[in-house]
């Protein structure tokens, strides 16, 4: 393969993983749409598992292929530029008036999900074992958080913010755009992980820091599409709801199964920036979410300042 079909494959990859991201987010609502399901619930995990389809296929393949630490760093970019991106973008042009609940109250197990992973991930691997304990990890979470949502009476409509379904035909054509979407994020996943491996060797640089950049901006198109829906219908809970449970299961599920397919070693250096760096972008979400006194949009200033220094970084380490 040559640099310049590389090249051509990497662009083709992103435009698969961004067409089968949207059409599993399309169709995911649109199934929790035909069978009831709740705002919160839906976006906490349905819609968070559906937006984090691309993660979750490139690291599959990522980890198939002999290389899981391309898929960590697309994992760890991911995270960093769900909240440091597009939760600051959200909240910087419609903050959050009032205090978000049921955000507040996933906000503890996101935080605590992130500190147990970033300790697992000291000694440079994450081996099967570790991996099934985030599977682990992420089953009893999803046991609690949807038996939360019962507890607490929150199963209500969507409404306008998803499609109805008329007939059994708009039903079988949903089926057939997430079977569509699903061949797409394979198809896009093994043309990435393919062209990242060789752009990496050729221009000498990181695999890892290349994913958690410029592969992280393309698995995340669809959390930033699915959070301008929520905030141009006012839907607050669908804006945190996604990108909390979207952070949660890229951290668990998708880690773990990688790690399970193949055990993961990777630069304790990059793991340690990358993964500290998620640290500070998850705390500085806590000030808005909490609404404190200080302005909302100052923090989310603040976390975008936080995602300027992360391309920088990066961007110095990979020309060094």
């Amino acid at each position: 393969m040559t640099t310049g079909i590389a090249i051509v494959f990497f662009l083709f990859g992103l435009l698969a993983l961004w067409l089968g991201g949207e059409g599993v987010v399309r169709s995911v609502m649109s199934y929790a749409r035909a069978f009831r399901v709740g705002a919160f619930v839906l976006s906490l995990t349905l819609l968070a598992a559906a937006t984090s389809a691309p993660e979750l296929f490139f690291n599959i393949f990522s980890s198939s292929q002999g290389s899981p630490e391309v898929g960590l760093g697309n994992v760890l970019g991911a995270n960093i530029t769900n909240f440091a991106l597009i939760f600051a973008i959200a909240t910087l042009f419609i903050p959050i008036k009032k205090r978000d609940e049921e955000a507040i109250w996933t906000y503890p197990s996101l935080f605590g999900i992130i500190l147990f992973f970033f300790l697992l991930g000291l000694d440079g691997t994450i081996s099967r074992f570790e991996g099934g304990m985030l599977v682990a990890v992420f089953a009893v979470w999803m046991y609690f958080a949807v038996q939360g949502e019962h507890k607490k009476n929150l199963l209500k409509r969507i409404g306008e913010i998803l499609p109805a379904h008329r007939s059994k035909k708009e039903f079988a054509l949903t089926t057939v755009l997430f079977i569509t979407s699903i061949a797409l994020l394979s198809g896009g996943a093994e043309l990435l992980i393919r062209s990242v491996k060789h752009l990496a060797l050729a221009w000498n640089f990181s695999a890892m820091l290349l994913a958690a950049v410029i592969i992280a901006l393309g698995t995340t198109l669809p959390e930033f599409a699915t959070t301008i829906v929520a905030l141009y219908r006012k839907r607050n809970d669908i804006r945190s709801g996604t990108l909390f449970g979207s952070n949660i299961f890229n951290l668990t599920l998708i880690v773990g199964v990688a790690a399970l397919i193949h055990p993961i070693v990777f630069s304790q250096a990059h793991f340690i920036f990358l993964g500290f760096l998620m640290i500070v972008t998850t705390a500085l979400t806590a000030p808005i979410l909490f609404n404190f006194k200080s302005r909302s949009q100052f923090w989310s200033i603040l976390l975008l300042v936080t995602y300027v220094f992360f391309i920088v970084y990066i961007i110095t380490k990979l020309t060094a």
